[in-house]
């Protein structure tokens, strides 16, 4: 699991590298203009869109990559639908799968379910726990492929590439969803937007100071996670310029990116003069990432109503 972490940190880094130096856009990724790409990571096989951490490595894994597509499967899913289909998808010789991670429940061994299933007895000890104590949660990987890893696709199967991208309802569908937000937003003619969390209102400008409304969506999306900092408890005690500052805006970097996934549009970076701060972080811990990726999931979580 480390090499995996150190790995997507790696990517991570270059892609901040390649902004600071004007080689790419100052945003985490971009969504595609002629591919007809879903407008987020899918599953081929179950139609489920990737979410959180998942959905936000696989948009950098596709856009590095320059797959066509934005539909992906496991090794077996690609058989499986092989069986259903009566195709012979195979995977391009040498080609690499993508890790993604879920959270998954179980039970040690050593417990087995009392008979009427109210406890779970440790057979070696005699120990008892009550079922929620005896489960544990562990992080497992799981590789996938992108449908442009493989031979043999049907036609139809990656969508048309002139396929027309209704933008305008993209747009439509990112503001019904911010207007359900509990945290009040207030626009004025500012420079700048931000969180008080004191008070609990976003300040915006008003959006015709936006060059785009990808601009738009992006910042508000940003501030929208930095209000979820009370209610899950982050450190929002930071000044500008510090640490505890950079790692708060980095969960909202990573949580409006997610969001921007969702709705198929932009992720601007709202504040790139941190891209060093961010890198800091990211170079000092393996882990630094994927901290701040969790604590954006719980972020986007709060605001969506998921799990």
């Amino acid at each position: 699991m480390k090499q995996i972490f150190q790995k997507v940190t790696q990517q991570l880094i270059d892609q901040l590298t390649e902004i600071e130096k004007g080689e790419r856009p100052a945003q985490w990724f971009k969504p595609w203009t002629a591919s007809g790409m879903p407008t987020r990571p899918t599953n081929q096989l179950t139609g489920a869109p990737y979410k959180g951490i998942n959905s936000f490595m696989l948009y950098m894994t596709a856009l590095s990559e320059g797959y066509r597509t934005n539909q992906w499967v496991t090794f077996k899913q690609k058989d499986i639908y092989n069986e259903q289909h009566n195709t012979e998808l195979k995977l391009i010789k040498g080609c690499h799968g993508s890790p993604i991670f879920k959270y998954v429940e179980w039970v040690p061994r050593d417990y087995k379910a009392s008979g009427d299933g109210s406890c779970y007895i440790n057979t070696k000890t005699g120990e008892v726990k009550k079922p929620e104590e005896a489960r544990a949660i562990a992080l497992r990987s799981y590789t996938v492929f992108n449908l442009d890893q493989m031979e043999n696709l049907p036609d139809g199967l990656i969508p048309d590439n002139n396929e027309p991208i209704n933008w305008a309802q993209r747009y439509v569908e990112a503001q019904q969803f911010v207007l359900g937000l509990p945290c009040e937003v207030r626009h004025g003619t500012i420079d700048k937007a931000y969180y008080m969390p004191g008070k609990h209102f976003i300040m915006m400008p008003n959006r015709s100071q936006f060059k785009d409304p990808a601009d738009y969506y992006g910042t508000l999306f940003h501030e929208h996670v930095h209000s979820t900092g009370p209610v899950l408890e982050r450190d929002m005690g930071g000044s500008m310029g510090d640490e505890r500052y950079a790692k708060e805006e980095l969960v909202a970097e990573i949580g409006a990116a997610m969001l921007a996934a969702r709705f198929g549009i932009a992720a601007p970076l709202q504040h790139p003069q941190y891209i060093q701060s961010y890198m800091s972080q990211l170079q000092a811990s393996d882990r630094a990432f994927w901290d701040a990726a969790n604590k954006a999931q719980k972020a986007v979580n709060h605001l969506t109503g998921e799990e």
